[in-house]
């Protein structure tokens, strides 16, 4: 279904009771959202293949070069379209950008309410609003489920985009598994009901 009003989440029940798709309290309705010119809608286990493809190759062109071999290895191996399909079936809310001939051109995963645990743009789509419209979605999500904050580990690269959204640094760069990360925090003015 298509929201007419953008930059709002519609939920739709008859569609979620329809599909099974509604799992607790993290798990959003299927709904597709018109953000401006940018479609986005929830993603499902079966985009799994289409999800990984997009990380992986926004992964390789912005992301590794920062990353140890180690660290390369252990985020692909975290990286499977199982493992995507596993975290979408188990109610990570999450979304995707389709582009204008249907395919990903971004994908953003909330866990536990709050944190960021993927956001990908497709290389060949950098600086064109994918990712504000998508983080806007889950932003509106995080407000009305999270905890009044947004978290992430985010890599190198991504500071300077998780900065312009209004996240700051809460600790010292990390390595994890080989991953060098930054925790970073956006506190979130209010909370939608």
């Amino acid at each position: 279904m298509y929201d007419s009003c953008p930059n709002r989440i519609v939920p739709v029940p008859e569609a979620a009771e329809a599909s099974g798709t509604r799992k607790g309290p993290l798990q959003l309705f299927p709904v597709h959202v018109a953000f401006g010119l940018q479609m986005i809608e929830t993603a499902r286990p079966e985009n799994a293949a289409e999800i990984a493809r997009l990380i992986q190759d926004s992964f390789d062109a912005f992301v590794a070069p920062d990353y140890s071999p180690e660290g390369v290895e252990f985020f692909q191996s975290i990286s499977s379209v199982d493992e995507y399909s596993r975290r979408l079936r188990e109610g990570n809310p999450a979304w995707i950008k389709r582009g204008v001939d249907g395919g990903a051109d971004g994908y953003i995963e909330i866990r536990d309410g709050h944190h960021v645990a993927r956001f990908f743009v497709a290389p060949d789509r950098i600086g064109i609003g994918i990712g504000k419209a998508l983080h806007a979605i889950a932003e509106a999500h995080c407000r009305t489920v999270g905890e009044g904050k947004m978290t992430v580990y985010s890599s190198p690269f991504a500071v300077r985009v998780y900065e312009r959204l209004g996240y700051v640094r809460t600790g010292d760069d990390l390595v994890i598994n080989g991953m060098r990360t930054i925790p970073m925090e956006k506190h979130l003015e209010g909370r939608s009901a």
